[in-house]
């Protein structure tokens, strides 16, 4: 499966999982996006928002990775 990277440390929440989410509904099932954020309050909300949407997500400091499902 494919992996994609997507840095957002320059936008702030919620945009961060706005441009998170429209780049996720570009992937297909099973592909993974390593989502760079900034520290704060994206580390908690986007990965929390990921996993609302069904993702599996995984985070280590300010990576989160997301596999879409």
């Amino acid at each position: 499966m494919a992996l994609h990277r997507l840095d957002v440390r320059d936008r702030l929440c919620p945009l961060s999982w706005v441009v998170t989410k429209l780049t996720l509904e570009r992937l297909a099932p099973g592909e993974t996006l390593v989502v760079t954020v900034a520290p704060g309050e994206a580390v908690e909300l986007l990965p929390r928002s990921a996993r609302e949407a069904g993702h599996e997500v995984s985070v280590a400091g300010t990576t989160i990775t997301i596999c879409r499902r």
